[in-house]
Parts: structure tokens; C-alpha cells; sequence
């Protein structure tokens, strides 16, 4: 088996075996292009393959409109780490909802997905999604274990990736959109790995979370922490 599968079947046996009265709530937290949804959608699949119905959220769903994001400046690093999403309505429309104890047989919980259509700037009041008990959630963000949402999780894993490894495979993503690979570049740098920096030192999500996985190397990830 494949380092990569190794991880991934372990945090499956781990993530499985929880018992809740409630649907698990796993957060996959790490660097802005550290691989948290690549990594979020292979243990999606993973657990769906165990048998669990799974909800898979990547929190673009949930920015705040342009006029809040880039109130401190296009440019700015706290800008980006303390505007650019609204982590109350990540609470409140998803997790929260999800915390709600229901014994009965035939409970279901009604979560909402996203509150903000980033392509128009509008908000979003989607159809609510009805989920089992069974059902385990799992969202993919960058700054997931700020205190706001701290709490509202049943399983954290942090994904470990250097600023040098985050940025340049940030700008490589990023630079069709962007225009260059300088320009791409120059933003991670300044913006979103400074962000990231930021969050690092006002919260260490790395000694917070339950797992920690070295993922510098992508096909060749490691335990460096497991509770």
C-alpha cells in the first residue's frame, strides 16, 4: 500500500470508530495551498468506501463579500486573515446544526453549505441538506480552529506544509488566473502565506489539532503528530 493510502486508511479507522450522538464533524485544516481539499477529497472517498455517507464542504462557500474582504486593502495579510471569510455562518449554517444531540432512530440534521456566491458577490440562502446520523462531515479550510469555530469540531487534522512548498504551489495554481507566475508569486507571499503566518502565531493550529501530517512531500505524507 502506498504511504499516501496508509495515512489516508488510518485517519478512516480513527475518524469511523468515534461514536457521537450527533454526525461527526472533521476539520482539515493547513496553509493556504497546502492540499487540504485534494487531501479532504481522497478521505471523503475513503470513508464512503468504508460505508458512511459522507458531506464533503470546502469553505469557499463561506467568504465574506468584496466590500468586507478587502476592507484593510487588496493586499493586506490581516485583511485576508481576519475578513476574507465569515466563520460565524460556518457555525452557525453547518457546524452548529451538526452539534444538535437527537436520539431519536430516524433523526436528521439540516445544514446549509454556503452563504456567499463568490462569482457575483451575492448572498447565498442555498436549500438546506438534510444529513443522518451516520453522515460525517468533513470541510477543508484554511483557518479552521480560529476560537469562533474551535469548539464545533469532533476530529482536527492539520496538514504541515513549509511557506516555501505553500507558495510555490500556490502560484503555480494560481498563475492562469492571475496572469503570471511572478504575479502569483508576489500575492502568496504577501498575502495569503503572510495570512497564514499570522494565524500561525495568534492560534497554533499545529499543537491544536488532533493530527498532525507532514505533506510537503504530496505523494509521500507523514504522521509527525496523532492523537
Amino acid at each position: 500500500m502506498h504511504s499516501r493510502e496508509k495515512v489516508i486508511s488510518l485517519l478512516v479507522q480513527k475518524i469511523t470508530a468515534l461514536q457521537r450522538p450527533h454526525p461527526v464533524r472533521v476539520a482539515i485544516n493547513g496553509r493556504i495551498a497546502s492540499g487540504k481539499t485534494t487531501f479532504a477529497t481522497e478521505l471523503a472517498l475513503a470513508i464512503e468506501e468504508h460505508g458512511r455517507p459522507v458531506l464533503h464542504v470546502g469553505v469557499d462557500g463561506f467568504h465574506n463579500p468584496s466590500a468586507v474582504r478587502h476592507r484593510k486593502g487588496r493586499a493586506s495579510a490581516r485583511g485576508y486573515y481576519e475578513d476574507a471569510y465569515d466563520l460565524a455562518a460556518v457555525r452557525r449554517r453547518l457546524l452548529q446544526p451538526l452539534g444538535l444531540v437527537n436520539e431519536s432512530d430516524e433523526a436528521s440534521w439540516q445544514v446549509q453549505t454556503g452563504s456567499l456566491d463568490l462569482e457575483s458577490d451575492r448572498p447565498l440562502n442555498p436549500e438546506p441538506i438534510s444529513v443522518t446520523r451516520d453522515t460525517i462531515l468533513i470541510v477543508d479550510g484554511s483557518f479552521l480552529l480560529a476560537s469562533v469555530l474551535r469548539d464545533a469540531w469532533d476530529f482536527t487534522v492539520f496538514l504541515d506544509v513549509s511557506r516555501n512548498v505553500a507558495t510555490e504551489r500556490g502560484a503555480q495554481r494560481d498563475a492562469p488566473r492571475l496572469g503570471s507566475l511572478a504575479i502569483a508569486r508576489d500575492l502568496h507571499e504577501k498575502r495569503y502565506q503572510a495570512a497564514c503566518d499570522l494565524y500561525f502565531q495568534e492560534i497554533r493550529p499545529d499543537l491544536m489539532a488532533q493530527v498532525v501530517i507532514a505533506n510537503d512531500d504530496f505523494l509521500h505524507p507523514k504522521f509527525r503528530d496523532i492523537s
